[in-house]
């Protein structure tokens, strides 16, 4: 179950969320502890979210609960994305101010940083991203979560979530940039300007070898995060898990988005990830698991993977069809989006509960 910011704010918003876990035997959160570039926990690098209730630490809190009752906790943080509000950040000491060279950067050449956020934006505009390209960024992140493993060693893992580019438009970041053009003698810039074309004397194959340079870079970088991270791990022998949210496309998250979670999972980077399969229709759905089966050929393969499924788009019929359809696919562990959507709605899980058996006896039969 995901547990939102909006929900670990206080002791009795804490209190309330672990009275329904309780209710409907759910062991497993992912606890959103940074969200846009602030902290749920004590920190000596970040500033501690705003809305918290004074003198409150929200990890520390639910993570007593989570001793008593056997509940496994992943420290939920959105690692790129680091601002969605129609107004700037309050904290001078945000990254939105000490770091706007490290922000990310589209084929434009216009940095997330020059945005306006007080306007309206495109109906699909996510919020202001920092860019794995430019190699502070990724240091930065990795001192974070260095940070919260040393600090909070009862955590079960570590969840990364937004650990992507906002889209394939994006990437040239200034510094990243001069790396990129460093290693390969080319701005990528003219992949996106048609220089590499059957019109200029490339190949097909030289136009695809060229392009892919620039895809494995980016995605790369990425990983490259994820691995040093790992490696931490690894090293000081610490017993917690690393997992993400991915896209639920399988082929389309590295080309679009550069996060190329197939390889995180193939090289037991991660231990796991969650797959965002939020769509409501049932055909949708199936195909992105369909691309995922015929794509990956690893060993345990379900226990790699949790299927994301969404509460907050469809009704309790339409959830049930969902866990069914995983189940008949190879896949066993579900994770719900998200416990705001049960706060909304009490009785949905018991709900889907009912509708999940019923079909299933039905399949049965």
């Amino acid at each position: 179950m995901w547990v939102e910011r909006s929900s670990l704010l206080s002791k009795n918003s804490i209190d309330s969320l672990i009275v329904e876990l309780s209710k409907n035997n759910i062991k497993n959160l992912f606890v959103q502890i940074r969200s846009r570039g602030d902290a749920l926990y004590y920190s000596d690098i970040v500033k501690m979210n705003s809305r918290v209730q004074k003198n409150f630490d929200p990890l520390a809190y639910i993570l007593e609960w989570s001793k008593l009752l056997n509940i496994n906790i992943y420290a939920w943080l959105n690692t790129y994305l680091i601002w969605s509000a129609p107004y700037e950040p309050y904290d001078e000491k945000h990254l939105y101010y000490t770091h706007p060279e490290w922000f990310a950067t589209d084929y434009n050449g216009k940095s997330d940083i020059v945005i306006k956020v007080k306007n309206i934006q495109s109906p699909n505009w996510e919020g202001l991203y920092l860019s794995p390209n430019h190699p502070e960024v990724n240091i930065y992140i990795y001192n974070l979560v260095k940070e919260i493993i040393t600090n909070y060693p009862d955590i079960d893992g570590i969840h990364f979530d937004y650990i992507r580019f906002q889209d394939e438009y994006y990437g040239f970041n200034k510094i990243g940039m001069k790396i990129f053009e460093l290693n390969y003698n080319f701005n990528p810039n003219d992949i996106y300007r048609g220089l590499f074309s059957k019109k200029f004397g490339w190949s097909i194959s030289e136009k695809d070898s060229i392009e892919n340079l620039w895809i494995n870079y980016n995605s790369d970088n990425i990983t490259n995060l994820i691995r040093s991270v790992k490696k931490y791990i690894d090293d000081n022998n610490v017993e917690i898990e690393l997992t993400a949210a991915v896209k639920s496309d399988l082929l389309q998250s590295k080309s679009k988005w550069y996060q190329d979670w197939g390889y995180w999972i193939e090289n037991d980077i991660l231990d796991f990830v969650v797959v965002m399969n939020y769509a409501a229709s049932n055909d949708k759905f199936i195909n992105k698991v369909r691309i995922i089966n015929e794509n990956l050929f690893i060993d345990n393969l379900d226990k790699k993977i949790i299927m994301g499924i969404s509460l907050y788009n469809q009704d309790e019929s339409s959830v049930a069809d969902k866990i069914i359809l995983t189940n008949l696919s190879g896949y066993n562990k579900i994770c719900f989006f998200s416990y705001n959507s049960i706060k909304n709605k009490s009785n949905i899980l018991n709900s889907t509960r009912l509708f999940y058996n019923k079909k299933k006896n039905i399949l049965g039969e």
